[in-house]
């Protein structure tokens, strides 16, 4: 078997730090996927496709219909940070909004695939207890987080994924998960 590697490299932030910088934390689905196009930025190229989705909950932000996604509608690219989301997946997102004020999503991003094999909603609970607890200490929370690289990252080769800390806690496949490499 040869062995794969992510060749994007990303420093996380721990759970709770990612929820309270966050602008955007709900649990969506993907309604459609579309518009595989070319970002060009300041020298920075990148494949770039859209997503339709529903809220199915919020808990902080304003509700949307649409985010950009990093990648292609028919494969990700995991050297270029890119995502493979599909039509009728269901992710628990945590994002940040970019300098325009858009939600952009690539495999730095924290968001996890919620495992349809297990019930979404005892998922959830588990989830909605550490929300509640973490705007209700916010203010104390502030500032004890320093840069943290998360070295919990591993290379999962019986499943073929990306795991972290973050995919442990909730049991569910992350979303580095390489596919059609």
């Amino acid at each position: 078997m040869i062995p794969k590697f992510s060749a994007c490299e990303c420093i996380l932030g721990n759970f709770a730090e990612n929820y309270l910088k966050a602008d955007f934390v709900a649990v969506i689905s993907v309604k459609e996927t579309f518009g595989n196009n070319k970002y060009n930025r300041d020298g920075y190229q990148a494949n770039i496709y859209k997503a339709k989705i529903s809220v199915e909950k919020i808990y902080k932000g304003k509700l949307i219909s649409e985010l950009n996604i990093l990648g292609t509608t028919t494969y990700a690219d995991s050297g270029a940070c890119e995502v493979l989301m599909k039509p009728n997946e269901k992710y628990l997102v945590l994002l940040d909004k970019n300098l325009d004020g858009e939600y952009y999503i690539a495999s730095c991003s924290s968001i996890s695939l919620l495992d349809n094999n297990r019930t979404i909603k005892s998922q959830l609970k588990t989830q909605e207890k550490i929300f509640k607890y973490l705007e209700k200490n916010k203010d104390n929370l502030k500032g004890i987080f320093s840069d943290y690289k998360d070295i919990s990252i591993k290379w999962d080769s019986v499943n073929e994924e990306m795991i972290t800390d973050f995919s442990k806690t909730f049991g569910k496949k992350n979303i580095w998960k390489i596919r059609n490499l």
